[in-house]
């Protein structure tokens, strides 16, 4: 989790599972995934961090600002043979509250999962 976000989510992780920024995230090899859902600016740029480092990507909608920024992060995915794939971000919907099937596969049937935060303000974007 990095550091803006700590004190609004950091009381339900594990003070283990907190990072103060993608970097220091990144230095976890048990992280294989990232979902990118942060102000579409900063797609690009995260994206690009997490497949450099050999992570699997999905990305909040707009999946880039620009067509020439989608067909490199599409490049750098496909030479690495990482997944990289867009979304849409649904956590206001009563839907994402719970997972389909959840009940008839018990708790920890998805695996050890990590959860990662980062907020930006709309000052970093200037």
């Amino acid at each position: 989790m990095v550091e803006a976000q700590r004190r609004r989510g950091g009381e339900a992780l594990s003070a283990d599972s907190r990072a103060r920024s993608v970097e220091e995230m990144l230095c976890d090899v048990g992280i294989q995934l990232v979902a990118i859902a942060t102000p579409s600016y900063s797609h690009y740029e995260l994206a690009q961090q997490c497949l450099r480092e050999q992570r699997h990507v999905v990305i909040d909608k707009p999946f880039a600002l620009k067509s020439e920024e989608a067909a490199e992060l599409i490049r750098m995915a496909r030479e690495r043979k990482l997944v990289l794939a867009p979304f849409q971000n649904r956590r206001w919907d009563g839907i994402t509250n719970s997972a389909p099937g959840d009940r008839e596969r018990g708790a920890g049937a998805a695996g050890d999962v990590r959860v990662a935060l980062r907020s930006l303000s709309a000052a970093a974007a200037s």
